[in-house]
């Protein structure tokens, strides 16, 4: 029984109820933008959604899915992925319920259950991998698709021990910062469920998963351009940047002194050199052998198209961090979450998707429209938080932008979720 078969479900859980998370999200932004009176109300929760119910629980499913198909890690038992499920939905649910009903205890049982997740992900990740070594492990059975997009190869080991290194810096960094959250949102008198000082702003927005991102890039990079991205050591230079400039930041919060500023040049700078990086090793076509033999590109079509989108923000936004230095403002959130980062979950699930869901990928034109809508509404709403002002340009800018962001994801769930004939295992 292949790791595949033996849990398929526990990934796409994951994903799923992320994806969930972000539309519940999307909508209530679509509202905010489309009726700014709303935001008092809804702000709160929307904070909540996206960094926690969004893109963290679908950097647990993902870690899951790429462990089982690259290496066939396994758990020792599927319940414990269910239960870190449940604990790392619970918390988001019992944050937002309790913060929007007022009722504290509910909303600091939902932080305890927040810091409990990534504990909990830590411990499956060891186990799993104890596990699958102690029973003699599972590589051969891994597929050979799977095996070409995710796997272990020699010719990317240099820059995997980069993103490894990365990845695990940023685990580290969220259960520090969910602790630290956890604390202070007890000793508070009332709160949206986490303490949204820069200080864990910080650590959580650009440590953990703007550290995760770019780490996960290193790793898949290769992969998707069939290429190297060597030199290593040149990945290393912008990983000890982006984390050194978040490290500085958080002094500088700390201790009121001015690191924060060089913290968001060395962050943007850091965003910046990657995003050119990337755009220009995609450009150019090639081939190259490895230890598996010839390998070419594999993304292509709408998920190429957001593979471009996604740098091309963060291209942007990193110059613009390096120039202005503001990383919490709205449109530097919406920048990194909306522009940068959702553009890359597109781009991994028009390439991914097939073999993670088990399903045939889309018609491109269709990922081409939601790609377009995508990009139309992460701009829209980056530009009007630019403007913030209540004139009619900035209102017709919110509005558009909410609504075009909603169709974007709900129309890229709308493509995995029809029935279509599943791929050959």
């Amino acid at each position: 029984m292949t790791a595949r078969q033996q849990g398929p479900k526990l990934p796409q859980g994951f994903i799923f109820i992320a994806f969930l998370n972000f539309t519940v999200g999307a909508v209530l932004g679509a509202v905010m933008a489309v009726d700014p009176a709303e935001m008092p109300v809804l702000a709160g929760i929307h904070a909540i959604l996206n960094p926690y119910g969004w893109l963290t629980v679908l950097i647990y499913g993902m870690t899951f899915a790429v462990l089982a198909l690259s290496l066939g890690v396994r758990l020792p038992t599927l319940w414990q992925g269910w239960l870190q499920l449940v604990v790392a939905e619970g918390g988001v649910v019992l944050v937002v319920v309790g913060a929007s009903a007022s009722l504290d205890w509910i909303r600091r049982i939902g932080v305890i259950l927040l810091v409990l997740a990534p504990v909990l992900f830590l411990y499956n990740i060891l186990s799993g991998v104890r596990y699958t070594r102690k029973t003699a492990g599972t590589a051969q059975q891994v597929q050979a698709d799977a095996g070409r997009l995710f796997g272990r190869f020699a010719a990317y080991r240099a820059t995997d021990a980069v993103g490894q290194r990365g990845t695990d810096l940023s685990l580290m960094i969220f259960i520090v910062a969910a602790v630290w959250a956890a604390i202070e949102d007890w000793g508070a008198a009332a709160g949206v469920g986490l303490a949204t000082t820069s200080r864990l702003e910080w650590l959580t927005f650009y440590g953990w998963i703007g550290g995760t991102t770019l780490s996960v890039a290193l790793h898949l990079a290769p992969r998707f351009l069939g290429r190297k991205v060597e030199p290593a050591w040149l990945w290393s230079m912008l990983q000890v940047a982006w984390f050194g400039g978040v490290l500085l930041a958080e002094l500088g919060s700390a201790f009121g002194v001015s690191w924060n500023r060089v913290g968001s040049v060395l962050v943007g700078g850091a965003l910046f050199v990657t995003a050119l990086r990337y755009i220009q090793l995609s450009l150019v076509r090639g081939k190259h052998q490895d230890d598996a033999g010839e390998t070419s590109r594999v993304i292509g079509g709408p998920g190429l198209a957001a593979w471009f989108t996604a740098w091309g923000f963060a291209l942007v936004f990193g110059g613009i961090l390096v120039v202005n230095g503001q990383p919490f403002a709205l449109s530097s959130i919406h920048f990194l979450f909306l522009g940068f980062i959702t553009s890359l979950v597109y781009a991994v699930g028009y390439t991914a998707f097939p073999i993670v869901l088990g399903r045939s990928a889309p018609q491109p034109w269709l990922g081409y429209v939601q790609i377009a809508c995508a990009i139309i509404g992460a701009a829209s709403l980056i530009y009007a938080f630019v403007l913030f002002g209540n004139g009619v340009v900035n209102r017709l800018l919110l509005g558009a932008g909410g609504v075009f962001a909603v169709v974007g994801v709900l129309g890229f769930l709308a493509m995995w979720a029809i029935p279509s004939r599943r791929r050959a295992l």
